[in-house]
């Protein structure tokens, strides 16, 4: 199974999400899955360039691309905290295939559901069975 991790944060930040996402991660790897994780880069750190005690097996992809969409002033700044990353989170989701996707917060879900709705997961599709559910996701298996 290809896993696609995708959280705000990730090790060597300290805290909730980002231990879940580390271990999620290293417990898959070390099941034989091929992990990878979509995050920001630490404070201090640089895309492309590995974090010591990364866990093993996994690759971790981070991303600052979207940082300078913030610096911008024609932009606005709340769209581009959401939205501005879908450009290299989309070509990270080319390079990884996942099979799955697994957001941790709030800050990431809207991300995977946006990821999830432009790939063909099998047996999952839009919920339209009930009212207002168009942002609902339902088994069709």
């Amino acid at each position: 199974m290809r896993l696609l991790i995708i959280t705000s944060s990730f090790h060597p930040v300290i805290g909730g999400a980002e231990t879940y996402a580390y271990e999620v991660a290293r417990a898959m790897a070390e099941l034989g899955h091929a992990v990878t994780v979509a995050t920001d880069v630490p404070p201090g750190g640089h895309a492309g360039v590995p974090v010591i005690d990364d866990p093993p097996g996994v690759h971790v992809e981070r991303l600052d691309g979207h940082r300078l969409l913030l610096a911008d002033p024609s932009k606005i700044y709340w769209e581009q905290m959401a939205f501005g990353v879908l450009p290299e989170l989309g070509a990270v989701v080319e390079r990884a295939h996942p099979d799955v996707v697994l957001t941790n917060s709030l800050d990431t879900a809207a991300l995977g559901k946006t990821v999830a709705s432009t790939r063909a997961f099998p047996g999952w599709q839009p919920s339209t069975s009930r009212p207002r559910s168009a942002n609902r996701w339902a088994w069709a298996g």
